[in-house]
């Protein structure tokens, strides 16, 4: 870590290395990761005043580029051997997000608004912030994504570029019952008192099953044969210590004796370390 406790570089023993830089706000601005001995993946971030970011610059060896218009102006000049493939982002006065424009469109000139729009995703938005339309364009037409929300500001239904709808409904306290597709397929869901997810229902009426102990921690799933597919294990502090699939779940008739990824832990309650069953099963 830095002095400031940023994190600065990543390592594992398998020869894995990242490094993370960062400006005076804690933004980072670019990250080097190892490709292997000499080469690293280099990926460099861009931020207004409000530091909000506009550009995402992945950089990519010039020979992997085929078959595209003329890059050498996306030259890094840093590394000439790469190209930029850029990723820039436009907000609005109140930050909403309004356009996303894919690296291709940086090919072409800024004056070149035709050609750039083919590759520009743009948002609208509602008097409450709220995304209710994704515009782009295919083949030169407009095709838009629409959404729809209820007076809570829940989203309840949503249209593809295609015309077809999808739908959401929720209970009294906004959480989600139902989503139904174009087809007419749903899926629905059901909650405790305490607002844990308790079941989920597809539209071949499969139920996947969820059960909680008394601190709403998830303890056990089950498929739709009623089968325990995961079961997780905390400690007296809420940590989760064991977490034991399905075959794990069959291979014995205790949880001590069941295998499955455990999880160790500081005094301080932080991760220290986490064991995988097969490869403790080789140690």
């Amino acid at each position: 870590y830095y002095a400031n406790d940023l994190l600065e570089s990543v390592t594992d023993n398998s020869g894995g290395f990242v490094r993370n830089y960062y400006d005076k706000n804690g933004s980072i601005l670019k990250t080097e990761k190892l490709r292997d001995s000499e080469e690293f993946d280099i990926e460099r971030f861009q931020y207004d005043e409000m530091n909000r970011l506009v550009k995402r610059i992945q950089l990519v060896d010039r020979a992997s580029i085929y078959g595209e218009a003329d890059v050498s102006k996306l030259a890094d000049p840093e590394h000439p051997e790469k190209i930029q493939l850029i990723t820039g982002y436009e907000y609005d006065i109140l930050g909403n997000q309004t356009k996303e424009i894919a690296p291709r469109a940086y090919e072409y000139h800024e004056s070149d608004i035709e050609n750039r729009a083919e590759y520009t995703l743009a948002f609208e938005y509602d008097e409450l912030n709220r995304v209710t339309k994704a515009m782009r364009k295919v083949s030169g037409k407009d095709v838009a994504k629409t959404y729809g929300y209820d007076a809570a500001g829940n989203r309840v239904w949503e249209t593809n570029e295609l015309g077809y709808q999808t739908s959401f409904t929720y209970n009294n306290v906004n959480q989600l019952t139902s989503v139904t597709n174009p087809k007419g397929n749903t899926m629905t869901y059901a909650y405790d008192l305490a607002g844990n997810k308790i079941s989920e229902v597809n539209a071949k009426n499969y139920k996947m099953q969820y059960e909680y102990d008394q601190l709403n921690r998830l303890v056990i799933i089950r498929d739709p044969y009623d089968k325990v597919i995961t079961k997780n294990i905390f400690d007296g502090n809420g940590n989760l210590i064991k977490q034991i699939d399905a075959k794990g779940y069959l291979s014995a008739s205790s949880d001590a004796q069941r295998y499955g990824t455990t999880y160790q832990y500081d005094l301080a309650n932080r991760l220290t370390k986490i064991v995988d069953p097969e490869i403790g099963a080789l140690n």
